[in-house]
């Protein structure tokens, strides 16, 4: 009983604590930046919710976690449910790279 409250009060804490370090919206930086790898025309955003969802397979496939599991991987999903729920670009990993058109005098 005692751990379930302290996995949803981490959740809690988690969720605010990502939501206050991402982008306000889709397109704009956040405190922590976001990870976009130009591949000629196109680019590959890493969103944070995606690394952490992968990290997250592989710390459960080895059985790796830093507190007790539980708590470890409430955070974990917090992350992840913070990037999918706050964003409506969630699903966009690689778009077409944008060019800015060229300023007239």
């Amino acid at each position: 009983m005692f751990l379930g409250v302290i996995c949803y009060k981490t959740w809690l804490a988690v969720f605010l604590v990502t939501k206050f370090l991402s982008g306000r919206t889709e397109g704009r930086q956040g405190i922590v930046r976001s990870i976009i790898i130009p591949c000629g025309s196109y680019q590959l955003h890493l969103h944070h919710w995606f690394l952490v969802l992968i990290a997250g397979g592989v710390f459960f496939a080895k059985g790796f976690y830093v507190v007790t599991p539980e708590v470890f991987y409430a955070c974990l999903s917090a992350v992840v449910f913070q990037g999918v729920y706050c964003y409506e670009d969630w699903y966009r990993i690689v778009g077409r790279e944008s060019i800015a058109p060229a300023k007239e005098d």
